[in-house]
């Protein structure tokens, strides 16, 4: 049977990364005494709603904890509100009653402080995440598109939200799996999916106090205060 170049490479690849991962992972080794970071963070179900910010943390065995701030953006949306008082205006050249309704869109934005702890797995690249997020929220909300109009009966549309206040203090949890590669003695990327449950930010709404989401944490750090090998 005839093998060609492409199919040869192929199929020492997976013998060359098994070959080679024990030595990749043995040389994942703590490092650092003290560690600084940059890490974004978007929930995968809508990319719009992020967070990005420095982060530190501590290293102690197996066992690292860590804290950071962060700037957590939501989506824009829509906000209609109506007094539900019906006021004289004319309608099609005749004078009728009809409810008064203010449009805006509006885009809220939070400080987000997570307080996290990890546990480094045998083979040290890989490690298991939990934390606790507490977002404080930014007061100045963003509007724009601001109008008035009337309607004989408020619209029911489910692309509009009716919003009539924020949550000041949100708690939301996550866990999950981290992943770390090594640029160099110094830096490291990182990787982490986690599942989050998210507080709802309208304490007015019908919809569940918390939603679960996926969220991804892509980030770089640095050991600030090393000792001797790899972390």
């Amino acid at each position: 049977m005839l093998f060609t170049r492409s199919k040869i490479y192929s199929n020492l690849l997976p013998l060359i990364l098994l070959v080679g991962l024990p030595g990749i992972l043995n040389a994942q080794q703590p490092f650092a005494k003290f560690v600084i970071g940059l890490e974004g963070t978007f929930n995968t179900q809508q990319a719009q709603e992020y967070t990005i910010g420095p982060q530190i943390e501590y290293p102690w065995k197996q066992f690292s904890a860590g804290i950071g701030i962060s700037r957590k953006q939501f989506p824009w949306f829509k906000v209609e509100s109506t007094d539900y008082v019906l006021r004289p205006i004319n309608w099609y050249g005749e004078k009728t009653l009809a409810y008064e309704i203010n449009s805006e869109m509006k885009k809220a934005s939070y400080w987000s402080v997570p307080v996290k702890i990890n546990y480094r797995l045998p083979c040290n690249c890989v490690y298991v995440h939990a934390a606790a997020v507490f977002d404080f929220m930014n007061p100045n909300l963003k509007s724009k598109d601001a109008y008035t109009y009337y309607s004989e009966q408020p619209k029911n549309n489910e692309e509009v939200v009716t919003q009539r206040g924020y949550r000041k203090f949100l708690r939301n949890y996550e866990v999950g799996l981290g992943f770390k590669l090594h640029a160099n003695d110094y830096f490291r990327l990182i990787a982490r999916p986690v599942v989050s449950w998210n507080e709802n930010p309208d304490p007015y709404s019908p919809n569940h106090r918390y939603d679960a989401s996926i969220r991804m944490t892509l980030g770089v750090q640095y050991a600030f205060i090393r000792y001797g090998g790899r972390f």
